[in-house]
């Protein structure tokens, strides 16, 4: 990580919430984004700034990684099963999970950050589970305990930077609605507090701050630029910058084995990076539909079709099938499918069965399997800012991609 340059003023204190930090892997603490946003952008801003997160986000992440590691067990004991050794228990895993936390948490420079529940009032935060009031949720679930611990947090955060709001910052970073009413029917009015859904929206914020202008200014900015990517004219900057051409050209051969299809543009969001004089400078990533196809072939034993009066004893040909047979035919095939995993298709179910009454006949039949997602292309490009405040002539700089979000998956028979 780069050194960061301290100034005493003002100071900028980030609170992260679980949902910032959603990452399947298991041995990370933080998700990429966040820790490539505390590395890369905070490591470089000209201010004073502290990264917070709740304990309970420590915590609930920690229970969200032994789950997922959970899930890989059973691979494991089989391997130890193989070898006939024990290698890994449930103690283990959680101490090494542990571990990483608290290496994740020195790394990047993290404060823990703990509520001081003698100052909690109990009360209300009951009266707010009941009557399901914000950060609560609204419908039958009592959902919202965690959340009304990091509103604790946040708002004794706040009272303590409070007393000098000019030099002082508190950005939170979460995308929860419910514990963003929360947040704004506690701490009311307040000028040094924002609630940012993503990180992209931290980066305007910061980036203010950095150059001394003031936060609607910024947003202004950010308003606008939205809008020259994301008009349906042909002046709109994806089309200008022919973005969708750069990803169609840039896809091949991103996932071996697959055939991939751009689709549309499905948005794009943009953040205010920097400003220098007139000069003020940009990051958008838009988000570009994207289809990953491959075609498999499967060897499965052979089905024959099984229908009234054709076979009464299977193998045997010229015997008729009465419909009492064909009842029980079809009870064996019931319990051949619920003896079966529940991936098998029916095909595979009738086949496996069927293949040992009519011999080892097989056929060969081709699946589809599709991937649904989403590919974040990366547009850094600057402007230059009028004297009121608009933007004009949009200068594209560098792109770049990101990792590919897959959405949704399946598989089809296709012959």
């Amino acid at each position: 990580m780069a050194p960061r340059k301290k100034k005493a003023e003002p100071a900028v204190h980030v609170v992260l919430d679980t949902n910032s930090l959603i990452s399947e892997r298991i041995d990370k603490l933080l998700s990429i984004a966040a820790s490539n946003f505390i590395k890369t952008n905070i490591g470089s801003l000209d201010v004073a700034f502290q990264v917070h997160i709740p304990y309970v986000v420590v915590s609930e992440r920690r229970r969200q990684m032994i789950s997922e590691s959970e899930k890989l067990y059973p691979n494991v004991q089989k391997i130890e099963k193989l070898l006939g050794q024990n290698f890994i228990n449930s103690d283990l895993i959680k101490d090494r999970i542990n571990s990483v936390i608290d290496r994740e948490i020195s790394d990047h420079d993290l404060s823990v950050l703990n509520a001081d529940y003698t100052k909690v009032d109990w009360n209300r935060v009951v009266d707010a589970a009941l009557f399901r009031e914000a950060p609560f949720s609204a419908d039958t679930s009592d959902k919202g305990f965690k959340d009304a611990i990091i509103l604790e947090c946040v708002d004794q955060l706040h009272e303590k930077i409070a007393q000098n709001p000019e030099k002082a910052l508190l950005c939170v970073v979460s995308n929860d609605t419910r514990l963003k009413e929360g947040i704004e029917s506690r701490i009311v009015d307040s000028r040094n507090l924002h609630i940012c859904p993503t990180f992209d929206d931290l980066t305007t914020v910061l980036t203010a701050v950095r150059s001394n202008i003031s936060q609607e200014i910024a947003d202004s900015f950010v308003t606008k630029a939205d809008l020259l990517f994301n008009s349906n004219e042909e002046k709109s900057l994806v089309v200008v910058w022919k973005i969708r051409d750069y990803a169609v050209k840039n896809a091949k051969n991103l996932v071996p084995g697959y055939e991939l299809v751009i689709g549309g543009i499905l948005g794009s969001k943009t953040s205010f990076t920097k400003k220098d004089k007139t000069k003020i400078s940009f990051r958008t990533v838009v988000q570009i539909g994207i289809t990953a196809r491959k075609y498999t072939s499967k060897t499965v034993p052979y089905a024959a079709p099984i229908a009234l009066n054709t076979f009464a004893t299977p193998g045997v040909q010229g015997s008729q099938m009465t419909a009492a047979d064909l009842f029980a035919y079809n009870n064996a095939l019931a319990a051949a499918a619920a003896a079966t995993s529940a991936s098998s298709t029916p095909l595979n179910i009738m086949g496996s069965l069927n293949s040992d009454i009519y011999g080892q006949k097989t056929v060969t039949q081709t699946f589809l399997t599709t991937h649904e997602g989403s590919w974040a292309i990366i547009v850094d490009w600057s402007a230059t800012v009028t004297a009121s405040a608009e933007i004009e002539d949009p200068t594209q700089e560098t792109t770049g991609w990101a990792d590919i979000k897959w959405l949704s998956a399946k598989e089809v028979q296709v012959s």
